[in-house]
């Protein structure tokens, strides 16, 4: 019986591993962003932080679009919004540097079906961009 469970443990493990090497997002580090797609016509910038915090500053060109986390109250963004892009762009998530551009990232793709090679994620967020003194 020990062998039959750990059995299908790690057939589910090896089940998830798959999915998730599945959904592997293109990343960009600050000085790609600011060299690369900063005034690059076939990007859009999205802010995935909340209004407050896009106010106090944001990375030029970005739209703010406050995405938190699946079901969240706060958010703006949405697939309506989000199809709504030109479709020829590709759409480049940032937050502080956390989860929130990951989370939009994420459901971008799995639910709302966003051609994978659309989104890009700039992981280090504001805190890396800030700390390489970028405007």
């Amino acid at each position: 019986m020990k062998k039959v469970v750990c059995f299908l443990i790690l057939i589910k493990m090896l089940v998830i591993q798959a999915h998730a090497s599945d959904l592997a997002i293109k990343t960009i580090s600050a000085k790609d962003l600011y060299k690369n797609y900063l005034n690059n016509s076939s990007y859009q910038i999205i802010d995935n932080r909340p209004k407050e915090k896009f106010l106090a500053g944001h990375i030029k060109g970005a739209i703010n679009l406050t995405y938190l986390s699946e079901g969240s109250p706060e958010n703006v963004l949405n697939q309506k919004i989000l199809t709504e892009i030109n479709k020829k762009k590709k759409i480049i998530f940032y937050c502080t540097g956390y989860d929130r551009a990951y989370n939009a990232s994420k459901i971008a793709i799995t639910e709302w079906k966003i051609p994978q090679d659309r989104i890009i994620w700039f992981k280090g967020g504001m805190v890396e961009w800030i700390q390489a003194g970028y405007p």
